[in-house]
């Protein structure tokens, strides 16, 4: 009663009284909800989820029943899950669809349980204390989840060290054929020198974040870094990639057993159609496509033109039939020489550093191609006090000429991975973290490209200059 201490006694009533309110009103009104509820169909909109708002004003797409029951149950069927085989952790709001689908809606088809995480901050250990069977991760969690393995090891012994480093060298071939296996271990050799890491080391690992009973983790809400999915299943635990939006009542393409390439999202579900247009956006039909925007139909129909839905989304079709999304349509940047450049690929280039936690590439319609760079408090943090340097907060941090070299230097390596004209030419690092509540994230972590590039425009002017 602590936190209800001010409240007026008055104004409190106990659950018995509730109860007995309630069976008042059933008896007055039952029979009229009754037939409200007879009345619905699996059409009518179930509920209505706000767009992240990445490039614009966030905008009510309505979902029927059927689009969402429609797309959970895929999942459910393609994987086989069942109330003893899954269990979730749920901690995206559940105004998200992703967190709607997977926590809700498969929990009321499969009878799993869920468990609500403390917030967003504490999802690795929840896991931990939780160790849940199935876990959908947005890529900062899974990427976050990484480096909870690379602080631990940085403070472990030589020889701890040692062996880490070993099994993963050992393990990485191994996860590479089991990708391309379609998820299944390809020799009995593989399976032999696996178990041995895994006893090693390996299944340490997986209990220490909390996944060491996940039958299926998923990775979706953004392009994620293939290294960081090869991670997880270098430690023994299948990560699936899926795409949707949305419009699209969540999972509109999913990997799946035998269907796992590295750096792809998967198989299109039962249902769906789609095809590519000319210029390579991805197009889709079927059930579980919205019914419009509220309050918005001329954005309604430049979503949905002759029943396709416009994902806004590039894509690349694979020979096995999976999909490989490029980037989103209106994130493409074109230099003023005309070239056409991908941000993700680059971006996740320079996220797979340890001390780089987000970047923002730039340059459309310029001569060359920068970044804006957010570091890694923590691990930059510890690498700063390895090298004795002083600091007491992030900006303190990031303005120190010493991690200014050190980000340099990972920029540097990343640039020998792309070809000249996709080098990032200059950067320059935040002074302060993004954050969901400057609504600079969206909740599934996200970057806002519209309100960083208004937010950081000094940034961006000391970069290209005046006329930036």
């Amino acid at each position: 009663m602590k936190g209800m201490r001010h409240y007026r006694q008055q104004g409190l009533m106990s659950f018995a009284a509730v109860m007995a309110l309630g069976e008042n009103q059933e008896a007055e009104f039952g029979a009229a909800v009754d037939a409200a509820l007879g009345a619905g169909t699996p059409d009518d909109v179930a509920i209505i989820v706000y767009t992240s708002g990445t490039t614009g004003m966030p905008k009510g797409a309505m979902l029927s029943h059927r689009g969402m029951m429609h797309t959970s149950m895929q999942v459910i069927s393609v994987l086989g899950l069942n109330a003893r085989n899954y269990s979730v952790l749920c901690y995206l709001p559940l105004c998200h669809v992703a967190e709607r689908s997977f926590s809700t809606i498969m929990q009321l088809l499969t009878g799993c349980v869920v468990s609500f995480a403390e917030s967003v901050d504490t999802v690795v250990v929840n896991l931990r204390e939780i160790a849940p069977k199935g876990f959908l991760g947005v890529p900062r969690i899974w990427e976050k989840m990484q480096q909870s393995i690379d602080y631990r090891i940085r403070d472990t012994t030589p020889l701890q060290r040692r062996v880490f480093e070993i099994c993963m060298k050992l393990g990485r071939p191994i996860a590479e054929r089991r990708l391309a296996n379609g998820g299944a271990l390809a020799t009995l050799p593989d399976r032999a020198v696996f178990g041995l890491l895994w006893l090693l080391c390996l299944g340490s690992l997986q209990r220490f974040l909390g996944i060491n009973r996940v039958r299926a983790g998923f990775c979706g809400g953004a392009t994620v870094s293939p290294e960081v999915l090869l991670f997880f299943w270098i430690l023994g635990v299948p990560v699936y990639q899926i795409y949707g939006m949305t419009e699209s009542s969540g999972v509109a393409f999913m990997q799946r057993p035998g269907a796992t390439t590295s750096g792809c999202s998967g198989l299109v579900v039962d249902g769906v159609t789609h095809r590519i247009a000319d210029d390579g956006e991805l197009l889709l039909s079927g059930p579980s496509i919205f019914k419009g925007y509220l309050f918005d139909e001329e954005a309604t129909k430049r979503a949905v033109v002759d029943g396709w839905l416009h994902t806004g989304d590039i894509v690349e079709a694979q020979t096995d039939g999976e999909i490989r999304i490029v980037d989103r349509k209106k994130d493409i940047l074109i230099t003023s020489g005309g070239k056409n450049i991908t941000p993700s690929l680059i971006e996740n280039a320079l996220k797979d550093s340890p001390y780089i936690r987000e970047a923002i590439l730039l340059g459309d319609g310029r001569h060359f191609l920068a970044a804006l760079i957010q570091i890694d408090l923590e691990t930059t943090g510890k690498w700063a006090q390895r090298q004795g340097i002083a600091y007491t907060t992030y900006r303190s941090l990031a303005e120190n000429e010493g991690v200014r070299e050190l980000v340099g230097a990972e920029v540097k390596r990343v640039n020998e991975r792309f070809a000249r004209v996709e080098n990032v030419r200059k950067f320059a690092i935040l002074a302060k973290e993004l954050d969901h509540d400057d609504g600079e994230l969206t909740a599934t972590m996200k970057v806002r490209r519209r309100m960083i590039e208004q937010k950081f425009r000094d940034e961006i002017m000391e970069i290209y200059g005046s006329g930036a």
